[in-house]
C-alpha cells in the first residue's frame, strides 16, 4: 500500500502524476518487492517461503509490476497524440538500454564470450535473474497501445471491464495451448510479453475504475476466493497444470493469479488516502517516504546491481533456509548503495555529455 500511495496519491483527477518525488515512492517499494522475489527463487528455502506466504506476493512480484506498468502507461499514453514516433520510441529505449548494456558487458567479462552471442544477447544474459524484465519491456513499448486500443474498444461496445477481461483471459488460454502444441522452448516463453498481457489490461481497468472513484468491489470481491485457490493448488499441493499454465517456473504467477492479484491492487488503491495521512502524520513515516523516494529516483539502477549481485555471487553461495534472512538482510543494503551510486554516475555523465554537445 506504500507503493500505491506514492503512485496513487501523486495523481491529480485524470490519473495523471503531479508530484514526481511521490512517484517514486512507489518505485522504491517495488524495488524492495524485486528483492523479495529474488530471495523466493535464488536462495533456496521453498518451506521458509511457504510458511512465509510468499507464493501470495513475493512471487506475484512481475504480475503486480505489469498491472501498474498499464496503469501508469495509460495515463502516459492520453498525453500523446501519437504513440509511435520517433521521438517517444527511441527515448523509452533509451532509458531501458543504456543503464543495462554494462550489466551485460560485465557479465561477458566475468563468464566470457558465450557459445552463441546472438541468443546471448536477446535472451539479456544467462546468469542475470529477472533479466528477461528487459526484454519484456522492450515488446511493452510496442504492444501497449494495442492492449490500450481493445480497452477502448471493448468499452465502446458497452461492455463492462469484467466482460473485457474475460475476453483477454480467454487470449490467455489459446496462447497457453498454443505454445503447448507447438513444444516452445521455455528459454522463448520467458522472452515472450503475451503471458502478461492480461496484467497490463487490469491495469487500465483499475486506472479507469480510479479516476472516475468507480471501484467494482462486489465483483473485485468475488475474485479472490477463485485467485486464492489457484495460488494454494500451485504453491502449496504442487498441482502443475498440464496444458495451461505449465511451465514450471511461471505459472506461480500466470494469467488465473490476476484473479488475487487485481482486487488486492483496487484495495490499495482505494484506501491510499487514509494510509497517505497516516504516513505525513508520524515522523518515521516521513523518513519512510523520504527513504522510498531516494531509492526509487534509482529504482531501474538498482534492479540492474540487484540482478547482477543473485545471478553472479549469490547464486555461487551455499544459501539454505535457515541463511536466507541473513542473506536478504545482506543484500538489500549492498545493492541499494551500489545501485544509488551507480545512479548517480549515470547521471552525471548524462549531464557532463549534455553540456559538452551544447558548447560544442
Amino acid at each position: 500500500m506504500v507503493y500505491l500511495w506514492g503512485k496513487g496519491g501523486a495523481c491529480d483527477s485524470s490519473g495523471r502524476f503531479k508530484n514526481e518525488p511521490l512517484c517514486r515512492v512507489g518505485c522504491g517499494q517495488r524495488t524492495l518487492r524485486r528483492f523479495c522475489h529474488n530471495v523466493a527463487f535464488h536462495t533456496g528455502g521453498g518451506t521458509l517461503n511457504r510458511l512465509l506466504l510468499m507464493p501470495f506476493y513475493a512471487q506475484l512480484t512481475i504480475p503486480f509490476f505489469m498491472m501498474v506498468s498499464g496503469f501508469t502507461w495509460d495515463a502516459s499514453a492520453e498525453k500523446r497524440l501519437h504513440w509511435y514516433t520517433k521521438g517517444n520510441l527511441f527515448g523509452k529505449c533509451k532509458r531501458m538500454l543504456l543503464p543495462y548494456l554494462p550489466a551485460l558487458l560485465l557479465e561477458l567479462v566475468l563468464l566470457g564470450l558465450p557459445d552463441n552471442p546472438l541468443v546471448w544477447l536477446a535472451s539479456g544474459g544467462y546468469q542475470m535473474p529477472g533479466s528477461y524484465y528487459v526484454i519484456l519491456m522492450l515488446q511493452l513499448i510496442v504492444l501497449f497501445p494495442a492492449v490500450r486500443k481493445f480497452y477502448e474498444w471493448n468499452t465502446a461496445k458497452g461492455r463492462s471491464w469484467a466482460a473485457g477481461l474475460a475476453w483477454v483471459f480467454a487470449f490467455q488460454c489459446l496462447y497457453e495451448a498454443a505454445t503447448y502444441m507447438t513444444d516452445l522452448s521455455i528459454g522463448v516463453y520467458r522472452l515472450l510479453i503475451f503471458r502478461y498481457v492480461i496484467f497490463l489490461y487490469a491495469g487500465i481497468c483499475l486506472r479507469r475504475m480510479y479516476i472516475t472513484r468507480t471501484f467494482a468491489c462486489r465483483q473485485l470481491r468475488r475474485m479472490i476466493p477463485f485467485g486464492a485457490m489457484f495460488i494454494l493448488a500451485v504453491g502449496y499441493l504442487n498441482w502443475q497444470p498440464t496444458v495451461l499454465f505449465r511451465y514450471s517456473t511461471w505459472y506461480r504467477s500466470s494469467a488465473p493469479t490476476v484473479l488475487w492479484a487485481m482486487p488486492l491492487l483496487a484495495y490499495a488503491l482505494f484506501r491510499y488516502e487514509r494510509l497517505s495521512e497516516k504516513l505525513e502524520s508520524a515522523a518515521i513515516g516521513r523518513w519512510l517516504a523520504k527513504t522510498l523516494q531516494l531509492c526509487g529516483k534509482a529504482s531501474y539502477h538498482i534492479y540492474i546491481v540487484q540482478m547482477l549481485w543473485f545471478g553472479l555471487a549469490i547464486s555461487h553461495l551455499n544459501t539454505a533456509s535457515y541463511r536466507q534472512l541473513i542473506v536478504f538482510l545482506v543484500s538489500v543494503p549492498v545493492c541499494c548503495v551500489l545501485g544509488w551510486l551507480y545512479y548517480t554516475l549515470e547521471c552525471n555523465l548524462s549531464e557532463t555529455m549534455q553540456k559538452y554537445n551544447s558548447e560544442a
